[in-house]
């Protein structure tokens, strides 16, 4: 079959849908990643092919609206007041909506990120299967925990946790509807949704959870389309350490590292002379993620790094500290590496208290609240907790295993086919390449005029 995977978002948000894009090639399909320009190295190096998405993803990472969306915290008005106004910059570009139809085109099932909801009503425009992905499970109602974007983590039993969800999903719906339903109709040639939206509809189909069951337990009230595949990793990839860091390595005790995600944390300066003070204080040695390495000067016990795979660095720290993003924590989770968390906003507070929980870190610091002394403090808390390392390590050996990846795969091949007889109709009516027919533009054109 022939697969968009839709996606927009930071490289956390990409990453996890390239391993799957991977996963899907491996078994014969043809696959395409629709997603920014900017991520075109990271899915080619994946041996993927990429349908550009018109738009900046820096708009998302490095502007005054993306430190607005890292300032917002768990104030959920505030973090999707944010969004929307990211939205708005990225809606506004030539070209962007059409951007979309045109990455889809042909494709016979689309699987969308929940960062990319466009994918539900596109598959609905193109008459083709969708399947919602989602990293943290903020996409089905249940009464066992909370929303992740939920601030805190009320424990006011099943009837409210479950509110919570309805709520959230709300907050993420009607800020938008109108910049939906106006590229429904006049783009899509589709009626506009109801004030309700759409996400009931999207919870139909299939749903795939990209975590771990030993992570994240099957909670009640998650039908059968509702699965929990295990985490998403990318194939190995082919990469070479510098002179500097073989040298930094070898010189002394297991590093710990420290990684502010690809959105940041606002004042990227001030966020490394915390990093190097919180090293000093605690006694340990560091390798800090940063956006420009060159411009950051290192020492004998601090050395700034830009892009370096994780599958590669991790299993040779003694700690990860970083800002909760969902792809962080699975990288640390999969190597047995303990996590001490400073969340800002969306799920990472989430993540921070999953951490928590599990024992396998001490428990999250604020974004807002972090300071050298706490984390130097949490740093020390970790690496002197016997427990902590144990049980890092144990959940490390419990996910090595699992290979969620193909797990997907065969839970995507199962719902197709599930649905042989209405799939034969799509396999029927797909053209034998990319470009959709003249015919729906023609039925587009018919709709737009009604």
């Amino acid at each position: 079959m022939r697969f968009t995977l839709l996606t927009i978002g930071s490289r956390g948000d990409v990453q996890p849908l390239v391993a799957l894009g991977q996963g899907l090639r491996r078994a014969g399909h043809e696959v395409r990643i629709a997603t920014f320009e900017t991520f075109r190295p990271l899915v080619e190096q994946a041996g993927l092919v990429l349908a550009p998405l018109v738009g900046n993803a820096k708009t998302l990472t490095e502007s005054e609206d993306a430190d607005a969306l890292v300032e917002s915290g768990q104030n959920i008005a505030q973090h999707v007041r944010a969004i929307r106004a990211i939205s708005r910059k990225l809606t506004q570009t030539e070209g962007y909506w059409e951007s979309f139809s045109q990455a889809c085109r042909g494709a016979e099932a689309i699987i969308y990120n929940y960062t990319a909801p466009q994918g539900y009503h596109l598959a609905e425009r193109f008459k083709i299967p969708g399947i919602l992905v989602a990293p943290t499970p903020a996409v089905a109602p249940t009464g066992d925990f909370p929303h992740p974007f939920w601030p805190g983590e009320p424990k006011l039993g099943a009837i409210f946790n479950r509110m919570t969800h309805s709520v959230c999903e709300q907050f993420m719906w009607q800020p938008f509807r109108t910049m939906i339903n106006q590229w429904r109709l006049e783009h899509l040639g589709l009626p506009p949704m109801s004030m309700r939206g759409p996400y009931s509809l999207m919870r139909r189909s299939l749903v795939l959870y990209s975590c771990s069951p030993s992570v994240i337990p099957r909670a009640s009230g998650w039908g059968e389309q509702v699965q929990l595949t295990g985490f998403w990793y990318s194939d190995p990839v082919r990469w070479e350490p510098d002179r500097r860091m073989t040298d930094f390595l070898k010189s002394g005790s297991r590093p710990v590292y420290i990684g502010f995600g690809s959105v940041g944390v606002g004042n990227e300066e001030a966020s490394i002379q915390l990093a190097r003070e919180a090293l000093r204080l605690s006694g340990q040695r560091g390798i800090v993620g940063v956006r420009q390495p060159g411009s950051v000067d290192a020492a004998n016990d601090f050395l700034p790094v830009g892009d370096v795979p994780y599958e590669w660095l991790f299993p040779k720290m003694a700690c990860v500290v970083h800002h909760g993003g969902a792809g962080t924590t699975a990288a640390a989770f999969r190597d047995g590496i303990p996590n001490v968390v400073f969340p800002h906003f969306s799920d990472q507070p989430f993540w921070g208290r999953r951490i928590a929980e599990l024992g396998v870190g001490p428990m999250p610091i604020p974004g807002k609240e972090l300071t050298a002394g706490r984390l130097a403090a949490a740093i020390t808390e970790t690496l002197n907790d016997p427990a902590i390392l144990q049980k890092a390590a144990l959940l490390g050996e419990k996910i090595r295993p699992e290979d969620g990846v193909r797990k997907a795969v065969e839970v995507i091949t199962w719902y197709l086919g599930r649905s042989q007889s209405r799939q034969s109709e799509v396999v029927n009516r797909a053209k034998p390449s990319w470009q959709y027919g003249q015919e729906q533009e023609l039925l587009i054109e018919k709709r737009r005029r009604n």
